[in-house]
């Protein structure tokens, strides 16, 4: 193993998700998702609806908390209870110091929470 000459390379700044808000299916159907991933998303905002098998909407679920879409469903089959999207919140910043040395900083989700 070798190591680089200019010693370890800047990760720059990058976010880490503190927690996660999940979006279950509270109908049996088919899903529709409106958003995709790595999206930023406000709480409340519309992810995606469900239709019965003759295509009427029979539910629409939204995201529970404001953040980044971590998943959201790629397949149109749905279940009751199954997950439709997991919604990334509560993020820290992580820079790299001058020194090499790791730092944390609080950043602002979409909805003003830290």
């Amino acid at each position: 193993m070798t190591f680089l000459a200019a010693g370890p390379v800047s990760l720059g700044s990058s976010r880490l998700v503190r927690s996660r808000g999940t979006v279950a299916s509270e109908q049996t159907g088919i899903f529709y998702p409106l958003v995709k991933r790595v999206t930023y998303v406000e709480a409340g905002m519309k992810v995606g609806y469900v239709t019965d098998y003759l295509g009427r909407v029979i539910f629409e679920t939204r995201a529970p908390v404001a953040g980044v879409v971590l998943y959201v469903c790629a397949v149109p089959s749905m279940t009751k209870g199954a997950a439709i999207a997991n919604i990334g919140c509560r993020a820290l910043r992580a820079l790299v110091s001058s020194s090499g040395t790791l730092t944390q900083s609080p950043i602002q989700c979409a909805s003003g929470q830290t």
